[in-house]
């Protein structure tokens, strides 16, 4: 099994069901890469994405962010 799981953010953003299966994967995998498009903030989208997940970001790498579930914390 994989260490960490590869998501990308489409058109639409961070929708509702975007959220959720970040947050799906997030307990499965306990590191997440989300690639965003190329035309965002993506400063502002990963960390408005650690918080909604309640989780961690690792690394922010041109538009690649890493987000870790945080310890001993349900999503």
């Amino acid at each position: 099994m994989k260490e960490f799981d590869t998501m990308r953010i489409g058109k639409k953003g961070l929708t509702t069901e975007v959220l959720n299966e970040i947050k799906r994967r997030l307990r499965e995998h306990t590191t997440v890469k989300i690639k965003f498009p190329k035309d965002t903030d993506r400063r502002k989208y990963a960390s408005e994405l650690a918080s909604l997940t309640n989780s961690e970001l690792v690394d922010l790498r041109g538009y690649v962010a890493t987000l870790r579930r945080k310890r001993n914390e349900a999503l």
